[in-house]
């Protein structure tokens, strides 16, 4: 068994020893009476701000823990901050009298990253998740701030300071910023400072953002922007949710060796068929600019989509009006590629990209981000971590990710799971918000939602019974165009799902709209609004730009970001009622749980939507499926 101090750097003699004061912080750290004493004073105080250094985030140097950062204010104002070293018996448990004090509460900016870490060794309970404000939740609920969301940048913008120290240390010690953190420790004073500084800052953010966040959700001009107190209510439901979120990771997911290795295994097999495939292929040279060379033919390089589209074209199997990059080269984009996947030579290219990807960014991470003591991975999961709709965003590793082949490499350790996800989600929001009844009806009425509109607009024949409609081209060219519609996809897109030419595809759009006037007009309106005030508001209230020579991703923001304030509701209200810690897993409309926790999750889904209370006056009701997880996570 690993414990911290084996998978930490071995202890270093601290930058100094004693009570200083940097930049208008007094930092205590070091064995010493003068630590011991601020960590009294913290423990006196209600409202912490919290972080740790550790080393690369990106692999399993996240475990390797340096110090942990705690500060707080006295009455005047003055900040107070300590630098804990976890490898001290004695500061490892000063660091849990103040984690696990139940009257405390901290802020940490994105809190995804330190809470796991420090409950995974031991130095704060899982509940610490319940009691973290984190300061990058409300940065994110004002999409004119990314890019800029350090707190450097913050505390640049918002509290005037402009501290270069650390850049300075940096490049005198001639490290980037990974290095830096994979080099650094406490024996560094800048290291240590700044480290005792972040959670200061972090504090004296807390207020501004509020603010600023109560600001931008209000924006005057916009009609169906929320009032103060109603925005006051969305930053508590975000934050809230993130807590329920947090909460979840902190539990970790057991790794399933066998099916890693028989994933491996597999995997090996179809990227020697794929090799075999491609290489047997071959085509005449091209030069920089894709003129053919006066050379022998060559075989297809594996995974080398350039090769692929002279192939295509050599052969004559590409569509004449294949689209082409700005510079002209044939596209390889693989959504295109899906659409002549019927030729073996394709299908072996898509399946060596998507088995290498796999391999490559998910199987070796597992393994790579896996906890030292635990064994399981603790992927980081951001509230509001989409830049333009505000889902969730996953990494270390990214699970949402993981195609369905691979979701077995995640155990259920031992416990029962049940996969509970929304049925048709973002049309079933369009149909409510859009007032386009006769979807509504038949969804809730426990029919298929495609069958009846391929059926209105002409793509399903009247003889054609249901049950064989259910197979019937109609229905999936319905689906697409429905769900096209919904994410903003223009009609190159379209053809290349499609599988169809550009005409074609404009057609068959018509004819889907045609069937659903209330929704079609819904989205002119949503494409208005965002082309008079350069936003769009979502069904929960919150604001989110659009820029004006994209208006037509208003209608995508919308209907995704609601169903992000879907599940941010459903989230909030599990961490209410206690749920949170039973939730396992979290994938854009699916939520996977304990088998004991499913009936009520389940219910939470379908009838608890405070958005759409805000937005229509009522609560409705949306469908769920839900299938049993007995021994992994599965695709169903």
């Amino acid at each position: 068994m690993t414990t911290l101090k084996q998978a930490a750097p071995a202890a270093v003699e601290p930058a100094w020893t004693g009570a200083i004061t940097v930049g208008g912080v007094h930092i205590a750290m070091g064995d010493c009476d003068e630590l011991r004493g601020y960590v009294d004073f913290l423990a006196q105080c209600s409202f912490l701000g919290l972080d740790i250094e550790t080393g690369s985030a990106k692999d399993a140097g996240r475990w390797s823990m340096r110090c942990v950062t705690i500060s707080a204010t006295d009455a005047s104002g003055q900040p107070w901050a300590v630098v804990l070293d976890p490898r001290s018996d004695e500061q490892a448990t000063m660091i849990r009298r103040l984690t696990s004090d139940q009257s405390k509460s901290f802020a940490i900016h994105n809190a995804v990253f330190d809470v796991p870490v420090l409950v995974s060794w031991g130095l704060a309970p899982e509940d610490l998740s319940d009691r973290v404000y984190d300061t990058l939740v409300t940065v994110r609920l004002m999409p004119k701030l990314r890019g800029k969301m350090t707190l450097g940048d913050l505390a640049e913008r918002f509290l005037g300071v402009n501290d270069t120290s650390l850049s300075v240390a940096m490049k005198a010690a001639g490290e980037n910023s990974s290095v830096w953190y994979d080099k650094g420790d406490i024996d560094r004073f800048v290291y240590a400072s700044s480290a005792a500084r972040d959670t200061a800052i972090c504090l004296a953010l807390v207020t501004p953002l509020h603010t600023a966040a109560v600001e931008w959700l209000t924006s005057p001009q916009l009609g169906q922007a929320p009032t103060p107190e109603e925005a006051q209510g969305i930053i508590t439901e975000i934050h809230t949710a993130a807590q329920a979120m947090l909460r979840v990771q902190c539990q970790g997911l057991p790794v399933n060796h066998d099916a890693v290795t028989d994933y491996r295994s597999s995997a090996r097999e179809r990227l020697e068929r794929a090799e075999q495939v491609l290489t047997a292929a071959t085509i005449v040279p091209r030069d920089g600019k894709g003129n053919r060379k006066d050379e022998p033919p060559t075989p297809l390089r594996p995974g080398n989509s350039a090769d692929l589209m002279y192939w295509l074209e050599d052969t004559g199997n590409l569509p004449e009006d294949w689209p082409r990059t700005p510079s002209g080269r044939l596209s390889g984009d693989k959504k295109k590629l899906e659409a002549l996947r019927h030729i073996e030579e394709v299908d072996a290219h898509l399946t060596y990209a998507e088995t290498r990807k796999v391999l490559d960014d998910y199987l070796g991470k597992f393994e790579d981000l896996a906890h030292p003591l635990t064994g399981r991975i603790y992927p980081m999961i951001g509230t509001l971590g989409a830049t333009n709709t505000g889902r969730q965003s996953a990494s270390n590793p990214p699970i949402q990710q993981i195609p369905g082949s691979a979701r077995p490499m995640i155990s259920t350790g031992g416990e029962q799971w049940v996969s509970i996800d929304w049925s048709s989600v973002e049309p079933m929001l369009a149909a409510y918000v859009s007032g386009e009844q006769w979807v509504l009806d038949e969804v809730l009425g426990g029919g298929d939602l495609y069958i009846p509109i391929a059926r209105r607009a002409g793509l399903i024949p009247d003889d054609v019974d249901d049950t064989a409609a259910h197979d019937h081209p109609g229905r999936k060219q319905a689906k697409v165009i429905m769900l096209m519609l919904l994410y903003g996809g223009g009609t190159g897109a379209l053809a290349g799902n499609l599988g169809t030419d550009e005409d074609t595809a404009r057609t068959l759009r018509q004819s889907v709209l045609g069937a659903l006037p209330a929704i079609a007009a819904w989205s002119q309106k949503l494409r208005d609004m965002a082309e008079s005030t350069g936003c769009i508001v979502t069904a929960m209230g919150r604001v989110l730009p659009v820029d004006s020579d994209s208006v037509f991703r208003a209608v995508n923001y919308f209907h995704q970001g609601s169903a992000c304030d879907l599940l941010m509701g459903v989230l909030a209200e599990c961490q209410r009622r206690g749920l949170s810690s039973q939730i396992r897993i979290t994938v854009h409309d699916e939520i996977v749980c304990t088998k004991q926790s499913a009936e009520e999750i389940r219910s939470i889904m379908q009838h608890h939507n405070p958005c759409m209370q805000r937005m229509l006056g009522r609560a409705v009701t949306f469908p769920t499926d839900s299938h049993d997880l007995p021994e992994h996570w599965a695709a169903v």
